[in-house]
């Protein structure tokens, strides 16, 4: 029954109905609670309440129920891909309140985690774009280049018209233009660019850079 409520939580959250999302992620958080409480299943409800959260602008308690499945997943998983996911979260979220440094070590950790578990490629690709993100914020301009490098050559082969590939690219170029380097920016957003169309005409995706 949990594990159908947050299904239904789920799509609740896709499709902005947040009060409803939150509402269907608790009874099931409660209902595991009851009769499962040690169970690594608490970890995701408590992030499927941080997702919402999230969403309704509540940094802080987003990073409080994201922190508070990371306990559960250390505990009990703590080389898990679900310990991943969350690490990945607070990176996000920690980034978004601005404490760069945390969002750098949250997202080397769940590197660590998908290096050893030779992950499919599309979720190591995230976190080293996001790892490029944070560099960027923080000005270490090689090092933002380095991580969206590499996540686009792990994207290229696996998910071409995808907005995780596009959006390192439109970094990349922003970075190359920054450097004065226009040949190699307008050679990044030509790819990126081409992505997207390909994205528009495939798969009906909408312009995102």
């Amino acid at each position: 029954v949990a594990d159908n409520l947050t299904w239904l939580a789920n799509i609740a959250r896709d499709r902005g109905d947040l009060e409803k999302a939150r509402a269907l992620q608790t009874r099931g958080f409660l209902i595991r609670q009851k009769l499962a409480p040690h169970a690594l299943g608490l970890a995701g409800d408590l992030g499927g309440l941080g997702l919402v959260a999230e969403e309704e602008g509540n940094l802080e308690k987003a990073i409080t129920l994201h922190s508070e499945a990371l306990a559960i997943e250390r505990r009990m998983a703590p080389t898990g891909m679900d310990a991943a996911n969350t690490l990945a979260n607070l990176c996000r979220l920690a980034r978004r309140r601005g404490s760069l440094a945390k969002a750098q070590e949250f997202c080397l950790q769940a590197l660590a985690i998908q290096k050893r578990a030779a992950s499919d490629g599309l979720h190591l690709a995230q976190i080293l774009a996001d790892l490029g993100d944070v560099a960027s914020d923080r000005g270490d301009v090689a090092s933002s280049q380095r991580y969206y490098l590499q996540a686009v050559k792990m994207l290229a082969p696996i998910a071409p018209l995808s907005s995780a590939y596009i959006a390192p690219l439109a970094e990349l170029a922003k970075v190359s233009l920054g450097e004065g380097r226009l040949d190699a920016a307008a050679a990044y957003y030509q790819r990126a660019l081409e992505s997207l169309e390909n994205q528009t005409a495939h798969l009906g995706g909408s312009n995102d850079i």
